[in-house]
């Protein structure tokens, strides 16, 4: 069996589940996905996936002793042809982080040293989902491309604690920068079973 058969056995299926990782994105790189996906016909189908990544070291230009970022989204994927398809959607970001040994050393409050910026926005991208007669699955998104448009919960406090202003302000840009900058994938890879 063949992958040229992609788009029929699309339509012949109804339910997708993916796990995968993404190469490249910000604000935190190597995230794991899953998601699960309804096909509704040859040329639409329904995902709702979630991704997760963390780091242990210092990002966005600030002191952080860690990071990680849950992606929440729920995306309509519209196939053109065999494989190659178009997705957009909604997404919520719920990023944390813990400032660094640097920063916590100078503050008043040793014990508030978090930060949590969650927010609202839209999605979309291009990939390629390819479906064997068996069911196995494999999928790539090219690209992806994360627009941030409500601010839902910016915690903050921790600027109340910190004394030096320059380690002031370079948490708060990297909040903004998580707030309002947008996001991107290149190159996720998914693999999956579809029935």
């Amino acid at each position: 069996e063949d992958v040229s058969g992609t788009r029929f056995y699309r339509e012949d299926s109804q339910h997708t589940l993916m796990a995968g990782f993404e190469l490249i994105t910000s604000w935190v790189p190597l995230k794991l996905t899953g998601s699960y996906t309804y096909i509704l016909n040859q040329k639409w189908s329904l995902e709702a996936e979630v991704a997760r990544g963390k780091l242990g070291a210092g990002a966005l230009g600030v002191d952080l002793a860690s990071v990680t970022e849950y992606r929440y989204s729920l995306l309509a994927r519209r196939y053109f042809g065999n494989s190659f398809n178009f997705l957009f959607g909604l997404y919520k970001d719920d990023f944390r982080a813990k400032v660094g040994s640097e920063i916590v050393d100078d503050m008043s409050d040793t014990t508030i040293t978090n930060i949590r910026v969650q927010l609202l926005g839209v999605g979309a991208g291009i990939g390629n989902r390819w479906q064997w007669g068996n069911g196995f699955t494999l999928g790539i998104d090219w690209f992806r491309l994360y627009l941030p448009m409500i601010d839902r919960d910016i915690d903050q406090e921790v600027l109340n604690n910190i004394d030096d202003s320059n380690d002031y302000e370079a948490v708060e840009n990297g909040i903004d920068r998580v707030a309002k900058f947008p996001t991107f994938v290149l190159m996720g890879l998914y693999l999956g079973y579809t029935f």
